[in-house]
């Protein structure tokens, strides 16, 4: 719970700063003075960090309401459907599931929601990827109904601290 609430608190301090152009985003990584600046990418393209590429293949919206509850009315989920490869020497594991967020139009920030669709395949809770293998699944989303998804934020980790942040637009 106490990440989560984390994770919400630095969306919406992001969410602050990404009232910036929607052709370019700013990667930063764990050195303050290291910051780069490119077009950003779209739907099917990969971003390469560390040691993983990620794709975004594709924005399900709206996305069928999986078994494990409802979604409140005025509400509908949206799920981004990722795939990570393992470009390292080592087995990575990633959690997609509280690595991304999702910006709607209007700059609002959300994290992700545990409640599976038959959408799309969702991650594993527990993700392991060995070298030269790769994974996909979906990351869900509720969303209000009058919002449309504008940006998706994907965050590598490196032992608990974020090391690098990008962004696709939708």
């Amino acid at each position: 719970m106490k990440r989560i609430i984390a994770l919400s608190i630095v969306a919406l301090a992001l969410a602050g700063c990404s009232a910036k152009s929607a052709t370019t985003a700013t990667t930063s990584t764990t050195s303050p003075s290291t910051t780069t600046t490119a077009a950003t990418p779209g739907v099917g393209a990969t971003q390469s960090f560390h040691s993983e590429d990620v794709t975004l293949g594709k924005v399900i919206d709206p996305a069928a309401m999986g078994p494990l509850g409802s979604i409140p009315a005025g509400d509908r989920f949206v799920a981004v459907e990722l795939g990570i490869k393992n470009t390292g020497t080592v087995a990575l594991s990633p959690t997609p599931i509280f690595d991304a967020i999702l910006i709607d139009q209007s700059g609002h920030s959300y994290t992700s929601v545990v409640n599976g669709t038959p959408s799309c395949q969702d991650f594993a809770g527990s993700l392991s990827v060995d070298p030269s293998a790769s994974a996909s699944g979906c990351v869900l989303f509720e969303v209000p109904t009058a919002e449309a998804p504008a940006k998706f934020q994907y965050i590598t980790k490196e032992a608990g601290a974020d090391v690098e942040r990008t962004e696709w637009v939708l």
